[in-house]
Parts: structure tokens; C-alpha cells; sequence
């Protein structure tokens, strides 16, 4: 499989998984989080798993399990209390897992 076209849809992905589920996830875990997680909430993560998955939708040419992969571990590691800051996190670790997938 020819992936060279599937990179930049990979790249804008991973990097709007940051900007959007990240943000979505602190909104929604700082207004209406109850059930703490690593010092996150249950809720956010929800929600950054859902605005990922939706934003796989919107860049057809990143097949579905692909894109899935993509925003569980986007979710993931935005959860996790791993000491490098999220903002280096998400889109590192989903655009890592993405381009594995396709090769």
C-alpha cells in the first residue's frame, strides 16, 4: 500500500486531536468531571475520545480503524500521568500509532 498520500491527513489529525480533544476534554472535565482519573476526570476523557473519533470522520482519507486507533491512544495518553507535557503527548504518540497502522 501507497501511504505517502496518507501523511499529511495523518499529521493534521494527531495535531487536531491536541487542539480539540485536549481542550474539549479540560472543558468538559473541569465543568462536569466527577470521577477522578490520574488527576484527570472520567468525563474528560470521554469527551476527548469522542471529539477524536468525530474528527476521524471529517478526513476521509484516514481509514476508520486507523482513526479509531488513533483517538484511543490520543485518549490515553492525554489520561496518563506521564511527565512529558500532553501538549507533546497526543499528537506524538496517535500520529506514531496512525503511521504504524498504515505500513
Amino acid at each position: 500500500m501507497n501511504i505517502k498520500h496518507l501523511i499529511k491527513p495523518v499529521a493534521v489529525l494527531a495535531l487536531s486531536f491536541l487542539i480539540l480533544g485536549d481542550t474539549v476534554a479540560a472543558i468538559v472535565g473541569k465543568s462536569i468531571g466527577r470521577i477522578g482519573l490520574f488527576g484527570k476526570t472520567l468525563e474528560g476523557s470521554l469527551a476527548c475520545f469522542l471529539v477524536c473519533f468525530a474528527l476521524t470522520r471529517a478526513v476521509p482519507e484516514v481509514p476508520v480503524t486507523v482513526g479509531l486507533v488513533g483517538a484511543v491512544v490520543a485518549t490515553v495518553f492525554e489520561l496518563l500521568p506521564v511527565p512529558l507535557d500532553d501538549n507533546f503527548r497526543i499528537p506524538l504518540s496517535a500520529g506514531f500509532a496512525m503511521e504504524l497502522m498504515l505500513r
